[in-house]
């Protein structure tokens, strides 16, 4: 699900604020099938882009770069035989950082259930779709705690847009 590429950056690289900002995601489709998001702040200034293609075993690989186009981790996602997505994050290194799974509920929100390198949880998010099509994303720390909420939708040019709020928890 696009929601979730468009607000991972946020969570799997570790961005923190000192108190709520907005940010926004707009996500459209190359020539050649790739994925490509654009990742601005509140004033309109670039923070990060990031790639995502489709390897051959259908895996969904995504590369980050900040606002100087310098790499600052990737991701890779895969679907398992029950259907649930299963997303590995990674820092320049190779590291993995974090992991995430996937899978939507019997009232059809995708949820997802974010771990960190020991396998504890350290957060969560919810997607859902309104009346109006939009996605409707809410985040949440290991305690419950709402850290972060994000709607996206299609605009009449096919790109996926998202406005996306970090409310931090100190």
């Amino acid at each position: 699900m696009k929601t979730i590429f468009t607000t991972a950056i946020f969570f799997t690289l570790g961005l923190t604020v000192a108190f709520s900002q907005t940010y926004n995601a707009t996500s459209s489709v190359d020539y050649f099938g790739n994925t490509n998001t654009v990742y601005s702040n509140s004033h309109g200034n670039t923070i990060a882009t990031s790639k995502m293609s489709t390897d051959y075993f259908g895996n969904d690989n995504t590369t980050y770069y900040d606002s100087s186009g310098a790499t600052m981790g990737t991701s890779s996602s895969s679907v398992d035989y029950f259907g649930n997505d299963n997303t590995t994050s990674y820092d320049t290194y190779g590291n993995t950082t974090s992991t995430s799974a996937g899978s939507i509920d019997y009232f059809n929100n995708y949820n997802v259930n974010y771990q960190d390198t020991n396998g504890n949880t350290v957060g969560q998010s919810s997607s859902s779709l309104d009346y109006f099509n939009n996605v409707n994303t809410t985040f949440s720390n290991s305690n419950g705690e709402t850290t972060a909420s994000s709607t996206s939708s299609y605009d009449h040019f096919g790109n996926f847009n998202s406005t996306i709020t970090i409310t931090p928890w100190n």
